[in-house]
């Protein structure tokens, strides 16, 4: 038994020193602020997959990345040869609004809209465009809730080979 405590104490010893230096490593720079990484590859994204740093590819903006990096962060991807960018104050309201509330999803939203929101947009749509669109349900979802179709035309009110 008496063995067993100077062991304990060794290794408790150890133990804390290796865990005070891990903890006193900067792991998550803070504060960090969205940017642009313009002109991204596979390649880029692969090598972010591997960092604490967030971003999001959006499809609908094939030309660039969206990050979220600190001071430190953005001068060592700058330096790596990247275009980048922090994002421009007209921007920022995209990235700051609270996602989920707004209009007419116009903004990101972290929830889907519900099939009644959905059916006042798209009647909505259909209404303030209606020499171009005609709003037809095409059937019922098995939680008997229409099957909406949008039709866009130039003549919606024409069946046409187009």
């Amino acid at each position: 038994m008496p063995r067993i405590l100077p062991l304990f104490l060794f290794a408790t010893v150890i133990l804390s020193l290796g865990v005070s230096q891990v903890v006193g490593l900067e792991s998550v720079p803070f504060p960090r602020d969205p940017a642009y990484i313009h002109d991204p590859n596979q390649v880029l994204i692969d090598q972010l997959t591997q960092t604490d740093i967030p971003f999001e590819f959006r499809p609908a903006f094939p030309d660039r990345l969206e990050i979220w990096v600190s001071d430190k962060e953005f001068q060592e991807l700058a330096g790596q040869g990247l275009t980048i960018e922090w994002v421009p104050e007209e921007d920022q309201v995209y990235w700051e609004t609270p996602k989920g509330v707004a209009e007419e999803f116009v903004t990101p939203a972290t929830t889907y809209p519900t099939f009644e929101q959905l059916t006042a947009f798209l009647q909505k749509k259909s209404s303030d465009y209606s020499d171009l669109c005609r709003l037809e349900s095409i059937g019922q979802s098995v939680q008997g809730r229409d099957l909406w179709f949008l039709r866009i035309s130039d003549n919606p009110d024409l069946e046409e080979d187009e």
